[in-house]
This record gives C-alpha cells, structure tokens and sequence, in this order.
C-alpha cells in the first residue's frame, strides 16, 4: 500500500506571504547559533502566534538535528494548524535559553479554506470535529486478525513498511472504526513488538535523548492516518512495560517532545497511558494530564483524552 503524505510546507525565513489550508501543517525551520547541552530539554525555540482574530497564545518548537533525521545539527522547527482562515502573525521569543539565532524573528501566512474537518474537540459530553459534526470515536481491537500485529505497535521498529501497509488496509476495511490507538513507547505489550522513541534499544536506551531518525517516521506514519481519513489516538506509555517506574522527568520529556512535534497534525489525540493502574496512582494521572494540558497544549493542538 502507498502512503500519500499530507503536505508539510516548509518555510525559509522571509517576508512571502505562504498560503496554508486550514487545519493543515505549516512547519518553520530555522537554524540556531547555540547547542544546549541537552536540546531535548532546554528548548530554545518558543513563538507566539496571533490568529486573525487577535488571539494570542505561546508554542514550543522542537530540535530536529539537520532537520532529515540526524542526531547531528543545529535545526528547530515548529509546526501550526491553523483553525480559522486570514492572516496568521508569528514570532520567535525567548525560549529556556537565549539564542542569538533565534532572536528576533517573524512572519506571517495565510490560512485558507481547504475542505479539511479539523481534528476532534470535546462539546461537553460528546465529541465533534472543528469544522464538522458530532462523532462517535471507535478504534477496534483488530490484534492479530489476518496474522498481522495490533494497530498499537504501528510504529515499532521490528515491523515492517509492507506490514504497516496491511495493518492500515485492515483498519480501513473495518467500516465502524474511524481511528487507530499507537504506542509512542512500549516494550513488552503485544510480544515485545517494542516502540522505542529513544535513542537505543527497548532493552538499553537513554531517555535523556529522541531517536530522530525515528521521530521522522512517527510524523510519517501520524499523516498517513489522516491521509487515509483516521484519527491517530496516541499512547504515551504502553503497559506491561514497567513504565509506572519511570521518574516524572523522564515522563514530562516525553510529554514535551511529542506535543512539540505532533500535535499541530490535526487528527491526534492523547492518552497518557494504558491501565495506569500498572504502577501509575489515579492522583498522578491527573496531576500529568493537568501539566500537558496547562503547558503543552494550546487552540491548535490535540485533544487530551
């Protein structure tokens, strides 16, 4: 199966106004003069976005190395889904530390109709797409149907493209089901068909550090789900996995990061984790799911569920 990617406009610094379609990616690069000694981190890259109506609010950026998957570099990006149409005003303020290749900077686009529904919010007790109606959200339990892994370990790194390509035509031939539920970390749920998005193995990683080579493929595999008209539900932490063992800094890493990167493609949604009850007391949950929704979520960013 092919995946068709949605388009992610990567945009130079300058003064061209760029048109974006309305809950599409607009995605910045820019080159920082400094290398913290932990970008994952001390993040150096903040904006504030003002939408057409005058509303403001503050994203982070995220380290990208070369921007093509390297560890090595100097790249931040960040990305927006902007939700109403005209002039969308940007610009760089000061992040954890000061960087001089940072400073100073702005820009604008357009943000244009594009037929796009938008991602799912809460509209009290249901949920509905932005731009769209009320939806019933269904991600089935397909394990191992065909032979083929659960949608869950989509993104391990001991599956292949051609298996993604048949769990993702078995999820669409499903009729009910209008999202995938994926792990962004997991090591021995589903057989130990790891997700690892550190650098290192599921046995021996640092969790100090992203994999970025394999973050470029989760931001593939997040758009290949809305290419194909799902919702990506993603999992934090898997069970089975001794992840409620974890120090809270090492969680808020993950929470960070991911949020930083993922969360301007408008068809995720969060879950912390899978049976918490693993290791995670309920009082923790939600003093995490009030963090990230408190810091790392903003008008364009993905439902925490």
């Amino acid at each position: 199966m092919v995946f068709i990617l949605e388009l992610i406009i990567l945009t130079p610094i300058c003064s061209a106004l760029v048109e974006i379609g309305k809950h599409k990616t607009y995605e910045l690069a820019i080159t920082a003069a400094t290398s913290p000694q932990n970008p994952f981190d001390t993040y150096l890259l903040k904006l504030e976005i003002t939408d057409p109506n005058g509303r403001r609010f503050i994203i982070d950026g995220f380290f990208d190395g070369d921007g093509n998957g390297s560890q090595e570099g100097n790249i931040w990006k960040a990305r927006i889904a902007p939700y109403t149409n005209g002039i969308w005003y940007w610009r760089t303020i000061r992040g954890d530390a000061y960087d001089s290749g940072l400073e100073g900077l702005r820009g604008q686009f357009v943000c244009v109709e594009s037929g796009d529904a938008g991602g799912v919010i809460a509209d009290r007790h249901y949920f509905r797409f932005q731009d769209g109606g009320y939806t019933y959200l269904q991600g089935n339990f397909l394990d191992f149907a065909d032979g083929l892994t659960s949608t869950h370990t989509f993104m391990s790194e001991k599956i292949t493209d051609n298996q993604r390509g048949d769990i993702m035509a078995r999820h669409l031939q499903f009729h009910t089901a209008n999202k995938v539920n994926v792990y962004f970390a997991n090591k021995g749920d589903y057989g130990g068909q790891s997700v690892t998005p550190w650098i290192g193995s599921a046995s021996c990683n640092d969790k100090m550090r992203m994999d970025l080579a394999r973050w470029k493929k989760y931001d593939g595999y997040i758009r290949s789900f809305k290419d194909n008209g799902m919702l990506a539900e993603m999992w934090f932490f898997a069970d089975d996995s001794s992840f409620g063992s974890l120090t809270q800094k090492i969680r808020n890493r993950l929470f960070r990061y991911a949020m930083a990167r993922t969360s301007a493609f408008s068809n995720t949604l969060y879950v912390i984790a899978l049976e918490w009850g693993e290791g995670w007391s309920k009082s923790s949950v939600m003093a995490m799911e009030l963090k990230i929704n408190n810091l790392y979520t903003t008008p364009t960013f993905g439902l925490i569920l």
